[in-house]
């Protein structure tokens, strides 16, 4: 039986999107909340949101309406998963879907959250 990664990250989407569309103007500290939208279904919602943004209450699979009621401040883009799991496969070892092996420093690298699992603790590789 073949071996199987399976790595979480809530953030993959936020970080992928900052590194697809990076910011010429200095940001201001702390960033604004962010948030990605999709639409599922005729309705608007959360695809993704940043650390500011959850730490305001704001989550994935929330209406974006209710949202930007919460949070008037909140800064919106479009969501791109398939951007999203290109990037996955153009770092593996070999194409998808003979197999999937990525390079586990090179998920490090390319996500910020992996470094803390979801209880906030370091995950070592």
């Amino acid at each position: 039986m073949g071996r199987i990664l399976c790595a979480w990250s809530p953030s993959w989407a936020i970080a992928n999107w900052r590194r697809r569309n990076p910011c010429i103007e200095p940001q201001p500290e702390p960033p604004p909340p962010f948030a990605l939208l999709e639409t599922v279904r005729a309705v608007r919602q959360l695809f993704g949101v940043s650390a500011e943004a959850a730490r305001l209450g704001l989550y994935v699979g929330q209406k974006a309406t209710d949202a930007l009621a919460l949070v008037p401040e909140l800064v919106t883009a479009e969501a791109e998963p398939d951007a999203d799991v290109s990037l996955v496969f153009e770092n593996t070892y070999e194409s998808p879907p003979a197999s999937f092996a990525a390079d586990l420093a090179e998920l490090r690298r390319l996500s910020g959250s992996l470094e803390q699992d979801a209880r906030g603790e370091d995950i070592s590789f």
